[in-house]
């Protein structure tokens, strides 16, 4: 298999780019495994989505706590009410 500077020094433009051959193969070629029973539709769907799906990263991301922009915003509104109080400390004694 070439190296990455082999194939980057071969080629002139992004859509010569030998994607197919670097990419891992088709989905649809890959052997899943058959399942053990019975499949029972309804009870799959009622099951709450698990981490890694796209559901499950969304509840995950509603869920965690964004700790750094409130920490950001707390401190650019401290700093807004230091510059107002100066503002207005110098326009009183003038």
């Amino acid at each position: 298999m070439p190296t990455p500077s082999e194939i980057g020094s071969a080629l002139s433009t992004p859509m010569e780019s030998p994607a197919s051959s670097i990419a891992s193969p088709p989905i649809l070629g890959y052997n899943f495994p058959k399942p053990e029973g019975e499949i029972d539709i309804d009870e799959a769907l009622k099951r709450k989505p698990l981490r890694w799906t796209f559901q499950g990263q969304m509840d995950a991301n509603k869920a965690r706590r964004p700790a750094v922009m409130e920490d950001l915003r707390k401190k650019n509104l401290e700093q807004a009410k230091k510059d107002l109080l100066k503002l207005q400390g110098t326009q009183q004694s003038s």
